[in-house]
C-alpha cells in the first residue's frame, strides 16, 4: 500500500507510477501526425511518466 506518509512501497516506475507502454507512446504519435495537433510548436512532449534519468 502507497500512501503519502512515506510508509509504503515506491511507485513501480517514475513519479506517476506508470510504466511506458507501447500503446501510449503510439496514441502520442497518433495525436501529433492528427490535425488536432496543429497549434503544438516548440515543445518537448514527455512520455516518460516523471522518470528522469541522470
Amino acid at each position: 500500500m502507497n500512501d503519502d506518509t512515506g510508509g509504503g512501497p515506491p511507485p513501480p516506475s517514475g513519479l506517476s507510477g506508470k510504466v511506458a507502454l507501447v500503446t501510449g507512446i503510439a496514441q502520442a504519435v497518433l495525436y501529433l501526425a492528427s490535425d488536432a495537433s496543429s497549434w503544438v510548436t516548440g515543445v518537448t512532449l514527455d512520455l516518460t511518466g516523471g522518470r528522469v534519468i541522470v
